[in-house]
C-alpha cells in the first residue's frame, strides 16, 4: 500500500524547505512511517506551511503518489490548519480514509473524531493500531476492534475502542524514518535527535504529558536500551558524516538515574571509539537527586555533554507550586546548578514560561532575577499557551481566561491570556526586552540587541517568516555555530507541551 503521511507547522524556514534541521522533526509519524515500511508499505510525506497553497499542493501530490491511506497529525495550535487539509483530501480522494493521531487526537478526541474529514483517530501509541488498521484495509475489510482506535462506522456510530497498555519494548521498534524528512530539512548534519525514551514521571499542569499518562495502563516513562541508542548514533553518523553534535531527546534523561549512568558509559565508551568525538545534549528536571549530583555531572562530562535544558518555568515559588505543579526546588538550587554545571564545561539552556494563569507583573520580574543571576548559556521563552486536555488549561478556562476561538498557530510567542496583572500589551513589550533585561552587562550589547530583535520578530509571523528563510541558509546556519550565537534554535523541539515526542500517530 502508499501511505501519506501530513505535517503542518507555522515554524518553518522556506516552503520547499522548512524544516532547519532534524532536531525539529517529530518522531511520531517517523516511527509509524519505519514501522509501515517494515511492513512492506511505502510512504511519502507532504509538508504545509502558511505559504503552502493548500489546493495546489495536495492535489499534486495525490496525482503523483496516489496514496491509499492518508495519517496526519496535530497538537491543537495546528489542528485547524490539518482539518483543512483532510477536507481538501476528501474532496479530492473521497474513497479514502484519512486517520488523525497525534496530542490533540488523544486529548480532544471528541472534538477530533465528530470532524467529518477524518475516519479514525489514534489515542495515544499509535504503532500496533496503525498496522492493524493497515492490515484490514489491505484486505479489503472494515477496520474494527483495534485497540486505541476511535473508527466512524459506516452508519455514522463512532466505535471507540480501549486503550492497550504502554509498549515497554522500545527496542522493538524500527528507528525513525529520516529518509522522508530528506528533501524538506534544510541542514541535515546540525545537531539532529535522537529518542533515548518516552513518558514523564512528573505531572506538571501544562504539560500534555500528565493527561497523556492517564490514557492507558502500564508503564509509561520507558528507555530505550543504551545499545540501541549507539547503534542509532552509529547509522546517523555514517549516513550524515558532518555531524558534531547530537540530542538526546527525552522529556527527563534523569527520571532513572541508574539507566542515566549506563546511558552515559556507553557514550562515552562510543566516542572512544571515533575520531572525532560527538557531542551531546539532554533535557533535565532540577530535583534534589540532579542538582546537588556531581557525580552525574562527570558523568556527563566523560560522555562529552556540552549541553543541558532545564525547566526553570517561573522564578516565582507561587506559581511553581500552586499552578504548575513543578518538582520541588529553589530558586538557589537553579542558580547553583548552572554554576556546578559550568565546571564541567556544560552549558546550561533554561526553559521560562511567562503569562501564566494569575501572573503578575512582579512574579515575572522575579523569573528575570533568577535568570539574571544564573546566567545560564541561553534562555527558551515561551508565553504560555493553554493546551487542551491540559490540568492548567482547565483551571484557565474556569478563570474565563481563555477565549472561545482559540488562536491557532504561533502559539509561543504571542499572548494566550489577557491577565488582570499582566495586560497583554505589557507581555508583549517584556517578551521583547526579555534578554536584554536578563543579559546586560554580562554580554556584548549588540549580541543582547540580537536577541532582541529576534523576540520582536517572533511576534509577527510575516517577518519571522523572512528571518527564517535568510538566517537558516546553510552559510547563515554555519555562521551561527560558528560564533554559538543562537545554539538554542538548533535544539529545541515540540511536544507535550513543548516537544513532540510520543508517537501517538504523529
Amino acid at each position: 500500500m502508499k501511505i501519506a503521511f501530513f505535517y503542518s507547522t507555522d515554524d518553518f524556514v522556506t516552503k520547499d524547505k522548512p524544516m532547519k534541521n532534524f532536531g525539529a522533526v517529530p518522531f511520531g509519524i517517523s516511527y509509524l512511517s519505519s514501522v509501515m515500511k517494515r511492513e512492506g508499505h511505502t510512504t511519502k510525506l507532504l509538508i504545509l506551511t502558511p505559504e503552502t497553497d493548500f489546493n495546489e499542493a495536495i492535489q499534486d501530490f495525490i496525482i503523483d503518489f496516489q496514496p491509499d491511506l492518508y495519517c496526519m497529525t496535530a497538537v491543537a495550535s495546528q489542528f485547524y490548519f490539518i482539518s483543512q487539509a483532510a477536507a481538501i483530501v476528501k474532496k479530492l480522494d473521497a474513497n479514502k480514509s484519512i486517520i488523525l493521531g497525534g496530542h490533540h487526537a488523544s486529548l480532544c478526541s471528541d472534538v477530533c473524531i465528530n470532524d467529518p474529514s477524518f475516519d479514525a483517530i489514534c489515542i495515544s501509541e499509535g504503532e500496533t493500531a496503525l498496522t492493524r488498521y493497515v492490515r484490514a484495509i489491505e484486505k479489503k475489510e472494515f477496520p474494527t476492534g483495534i485497540e486505541n482506535l476511535w473508527i466512524k462506522r459506516q452508519d455514522g456510530t463512532i466505535e471507540k475502542n480501549e486503550q492497550r497498555s504502554f509498549n515497554v519494548e522500545l527496542d522493538l521498534i524500527p528507528f525513525p524514518d529520516r529518509e522522508m524528512w530528506d528533501p524538506y530539512v534544510m541542514s541535515p548534519e546540525l545537531r539532529p535527535s535522537v529518542l533515548i525514551s518516552r513518558g514523564c514521571p512528573f505531572k506538571c499542569t501544562y504539560c500534555a504529558n500528565h493527561a497523556m499518562a492517564e490514557l492507558a495502563d502500564g508503564k509509561y516513562t520507558r528507555y530505550r536500551s543504551p545499545a540501541a541508542i549507539v547503534e542509532e548514533i552509529k547509522m546517523l553518523r555514517e549516513r550524515y558524516p558532518d555531524i558534531t553534535e547530537i540530542y538526546l531527546e527525552a522529556e527527563t534523561f534523569g527520571a532513572d538515574l541508574k539507566m542515566t549512568y549506563v546511558i552515559c558509559d556507553a557514550l562515552e565508551a562510543l566516542n572512544k571509539t571515533l575520531e572525532k568525538p560527538i557531542k551531546f545534549g539532554a533535557n533535565f528536571t532540577l530535583i534534589k537527586k540532579i542538582s546537588e549530583n556531581i557525580e552525574l555531572l562527570e558523568r556527563l562530562q566523560r560522555a562529552n555533554f556540552n549541553l543541558i535544558n532545564v525547566g526553570l518555568e517561573s522564578g516565582s515559588e507561587r506559581l511553581r507550586n500552586e499552578y504548575l505543579a513543578r518538582p520541588k526546588y529553589l530558586n538557589k538550587d537553579v542558580i547553583g546548578f548552572v554554576q556546578k554545571a559550568k565546571g564541567y564545561g556544560i552549558d546550561v539552556i533554561f526553559f521560562v514560561l511567562m503569562g501564566l494563569p494569575t501572573e503578575t507583573l512582579e512574579e515575572y520580574y522575579e523569573t528575570v532575577q533568577v535568570c539574571r543571576a544564573a546566567q545560564p548559556y541561553d534562555i527558551y521563552l515561551s508565553i504560555f499557551y493553554p493546551y487542551p486536555g491540559t490540568r492548567l488549561f482547565t483551571v484557565a478556562k474556569d478563570m474565563g481566561l481563555i477565549e472561545k476561538e482559540q488562536r491557532y498557530g504561533y502559539e509561543r510567542s504571542r499572548p494566550n491570556l489577557e491577565l488582570v496583572g499582566f495586560p497583554s500589551k505589557k507581555l508583549i513589550h517584556e517578551y521583547v526586552w526579555f534578554y536584554y533585561k536578563v543579559y546586560s552587562g554580562h554580554r556584548p550589547f549588540l549580541r543582547v540587541m540580537a536577541k532582541v530583535l529576534r523576540n520582536y520578530l517572533m511576534t509577527n509571523p510575516r517577518l519571522n517568516s523572512i528571518f527564517n528563510k535568510i538566517s537558516n541558509q546553510k552559510g547563515f546556519m554555519k555562521i551561527k555555530q560558528k560564533f554559538r550565537f543562537t545554539r538554542v534554535d538548533a535544539n529545541v523541539h515540540i511536544g507535550g507541551s513543548r516537544k513532540r515526542l510520543d508517537s501517538a500517530l504523529g
